[in-house]
């Protein structure tokens, strides 16, 4: 561009005539230079906005962006050009600013296609752009179609205390479409803690009673090292001996379930053992109280449980065993004495892998529990108490154990199957106990599983089982289950 044309363009964009015949020669050229770099940079923006200036097709050619002195090519996004066929250099004597030096004064810098926004370490996460942390959602949408044949009281899941006895629940057949077990979860983690875990977890889903589909909480905590406070898994469960099942219920003879906690997650001992303890709420109500002493007291705990747990992971397995104590009391009124008793659980659990590339494992967990027999997912979900006051006022503690193994199995690397066998007992049952509590049951379930890739999989999986009551009258059922896992 000649000197005339310049000292023009100058004129043009200065309001006052007399200040631009007044400058040299090169303060104009210093002002057209700025002039120039401002329309870079806009330049820059509306291309960065438009999702052009970063594109990295080899396959798309070298566009041109008219009268703006900037190439767009295919792998190094915009750089200048003096020359009509897009080479780089001088302009006339002017020498030509680098992309990075015109980008660094810029209110949108280029961030190329995300990388300086993921983190390896914490898979589909999203920075809280100004701190350190950074968040993530998931979860997975899960669809039931349910053949029940012999009339289970529970539509939704395979409950061992709503198998019919004597036609209660009544029996008949029937079947139910539904999408309860869906869940969806948010974790948020400070990525540059001192500590190797420093997040929040809340997670969600769609069991909320037999007549809502309102959302339920499932998990809310927070982990800060080696603290964890909130609602999760309790140290008494053992996730890792069961096998995948369809069936909502399937860890029915399972010992443990979630709970309020608060827990120390120690440092390994003797170098190979994990460890935790913690105070863990669990139902302190459950005391049947007889009708001669009814309204005369309350059934509740002065305590949380006491519960710990040590586990020993290994290359092709892991064995973990649990125990917790707690006070089961009646807290007595006009004249009724208090009564206190200590109950506590043990549990024992293990994963061992079949072979050294790990495709299979058998999974086993068997536990014992006195005065908490709630803590046997089968006789929580059946509303069983964990003991009575007699009416002498003396409380007598239930006892009973479960077990239950199970088998996975891959087929190949899309199909996957699994077997499961639970057994759960009561083995001391107080007088005042109903004779329609459970007194036993055991379930079976085996399914096929395919996985269309890492986000879809159907499966297939038949279950029965059998529930004996406290008077000794027993019943069975069966149901078949189809589902299907959609996961983000």
């Amino acid at each position: 561009m000649s000197r005339p044309v310049l000292v023009l363009l100058l004129g043009l964009n200065t309001p006052d005539q007399a200040l631009s015949q007044s400058m040299t020669i090169q303060e104009m050229e210093a002002k057209l230079l700025e002039m120039q770099r401002q329309m870079l940079v806009l330049q820059d923006e509306i291309e960065i906005l438009r999702g052009v200036n970063t594109n990295t097709d080899p396959q798309l050619p070298e566009q041109a962006a008219p009268n703006s002195g900037v190439v767009l090519t295919g792998d190094s996004g915009p750089v200048l050009a003096d020359h009509a066929d897009g080479t780089a250099g001088e302009s006339d004597g002017f020498p030509v600013a680098g992309r990075e030096e015109i980008l660094a004064d810029a209110t949108i810098s280029p961030l190329g296609r995300g990388e300086e926004n993921i983190d390896p370490d914490f898979e589909k996460s999203a920075p809280l752009f100004g701190s350190d942390y950074r968040f993530s959602i998931g979860g997975y949408a899960k669809t039931d179609l349910i053949f029940d044949f012999d009339g289970v009281g529970d539509p939704y899941q395979f409950v061992l205390g709503q198998i019919p006895v004597a036609d209660s629940p009544p029996g008949g057949s029937y079947s139910q479409l539904h999408i309860r077990e869906s869940r969806t979860h948010l974790e948020i983690r400070n990525v540059n803690s001192p500590f190797n875990l420093d997040k929040f977890f809340l997670e969600f889903d769609f069991f909320d009673g037999a007549e809502s589909t309102n959302f339920r909480l499932r998990h809310a905590y927070f982990q800060f090292g080696q603290l964890q406070a909130g609602r999760t898994w309790s140290i008494l469960t053992e996730l890792r001996a069961l096998p995948l099942m369809l069936d909502f219920a399937a860890g029915d003879a399972l010992l443990g379930g979630r709970s309020e906690q608060i827990k120390w997650d120690g440092n390994k001992i003797f170098g190979k053992l994990d460890w935790a303890v913690g105070l863990e709420s669990y139902d302190a109500t459950r005391i049947v109280i007889p009708e001669s002493i009814a309204g005369r007291g309350i059934a509740r705990s002065r305590t949380p449980r006491l519960s710990g747990g040590i586990s020993y992971p290994w290359d092709q397995g892991v064995l973990s065993v649990g125990a917790s104590v707690n006070e089961v009391r009646f807290d007595g009124s006009d004249g009724l004495e208090d009564r206190s008793e200590l109950g506590w659980t043990t549990v024992l659990g293990s994963r061992v892998y079949l072979r050294a590339d790990q495709p299979h494992f058998l999974g086993f967990n068997a536990g014992y529990t006195k005065g908490t027999l709630s803590d046997i997912i089968a006789f929580a979900n059946a509303g069983t108490p964990n003991a009575a006051l007699s009416t002498e006022g003396n409380l007598e503690l239930a006892e009973g154990w479960n077990a239950n193994v199970g088998l996975h199995l891959s087929l190949s690397d899309k199909v996957t199957s699994n077997l499961h066998y639970a057994y759960t007992r009561m083995e001391k049952t107080p007088e005042l106990f109903a004779p329609d509590e459970m007194a036993k049951g055991w379930a079976a379930h085996a399914n096929l599983i395919y996985d269309f890739d890492s986000r879809f999989r159907v499966g297939v999986e038949y279950m029965w089982g059998e529930r004996e009551t406290v008077d000794g009258s027993s019943g069975d059922a069966a149901r078949l289950q189809f589902s299907t896992f959609y996961y983000y």
